[in-house]
């Protein structure tokens, strides 16, 4: 059976990301949907896709919080949908659910998905910031049923060759240099390429 695909993105800044995505994973034997979005206020304008998903790829901006693709500044965290936001989170992850398999691939190419870098979390302890903890994609695995997979820092939403390395970690676990993370159903992290499930 055909592997299915999805791409979700921002047009504003992403679209070259979106297609470096979609070529990549169609010569790896992926059926690729596409789908942008534009910013709002609601959850509920976010597209569907036609039919779940093995796989299934954001590109926007982002933070430790969350993702960033709303426009309601009256929000605790104006633009994000965050972990901290109960009603708002319960109703992305119930969005993705429907989207997507049991055990499916979800990967994040925005910033700070898999929270600090090495960088960050130096520069914060040198000026006395408290430490940050927050890896919203971790609680995506955890409240999903997915396997979830993101990176450290800044991504840089131009960045087509770490959006298709992203894509090969997802895949292989393999990604020598680069500060991705990887989290399991449940949300316990990835470290071994024997972690990751077989397909």
């Amino acid at each position: 059976m055909a592997k299915t695909a999805g791409i979700l993105f921002d047009p504003d800044g992403f679209t070259d990301s979106a297609k470096a995505a979609t070529t990549y994973l169609q010569a790896r034997g992926f059926s690729v949907l596409r789908q942008p979005f534009k910013m709002s206020s609601t959850v509920a304008d976010v597209p569907r896709f036609p039919s779940k998903l093995d796989l299934m790829a954001w590109y926007s901006h982002g933070g430790w919080d969350g993702p960033v693709f709303l426009s309601d500044s009256t929000t605790e965290f104006p633009g994000q949908v965050s972990p901290d936001e109960p009603m708002e989170w319960v109703q992305l992850m119930t969005y993705f659910k429907r989207q997507m398999n049991p055990k499916g691939l979800f990967v994040v190419h925005a910033c700070h998905a898999a929270g600090s870098d090495s960088l960050e979390k130096k520069q914060d302890a040198k000026k006395g910031r408290p430490k940050e903890d927050r890896i919203w994609i971790r609680d995506v695995a955890k409240h999903m049923d997915v396997y979830s997979f993101g990176q450290a820092g800044l991504s840089g939403a131009a960045n087509v060759a770490t959006v298709r390395l992203l894509l090969a970690f997802a895949l292989t676990g393999k990604a020598k240099g680069y500060p991705f993370l990887a989290f399991a159903p449940g949300g316990d992290q990835m470290k071994k390429s024997s972690d990751w499930p077989k397909r």
